[in-house]
């Protein structure tokens, strides 16, 4: 297996005008663990249609269901896939995981995403919210 590299946001502007800033160890013991980050859009219906129809996105399967609309992937190597879950309330969450073709892909260690899901749909909706 390869490795993976990413980026992560570490300082936030709230609504409220409050600020947070993430430590690196935030970062390391959960980002791997748990979801940090959770995408917003405000129609997930057209993030999917995007996702399928423009960028090559199939439905994940199998998968685990968690309550969401619907489980994309898209394979980015011969390791690695994008596997994002759209909810019906427009929250995303996306990790880069071991391609489901590989047993390890049954291990729980996934890498919670941002940009690169972003960068999926960033062209029919332009902000990022996280």
């Amino acid at each position: 297996m390869g490795i993976y590299v990413t980026m992560v946001p570490r300082k936030f502007v709230l609504e409220s005008g409050d600020v947070v800033v993430l430590t690196a160890r935030d970062i390391e013991e959960k980002l791997v663990r748990d979801t940090v980050f959770r995408l917003w859009v405000p129609d997930v219906k057209a993030v999917y249609k995007h996702l399928v129809d423009v960028q090559g996105f199939e439905v994940a399967t199998p998968s685990v269901h968690k309550g969401e609309k619907y489980s994309l992937r898209k394979v980015l190597s011969d390791t690695w896939e994008l596997h994002m879950t759209l909810y019906d309330d427009g929250f995303i969450d996306a990790e880069v995981e071991v391609r489901r073709e590989y047993i390890e892909h049954l291990t729980p260690r996934r890498l919670n995403v941002v940009y690169e899901a972003f960068e999926y749909y960033r062209s029919i909706y332009d902000k990022l919210h996280i």
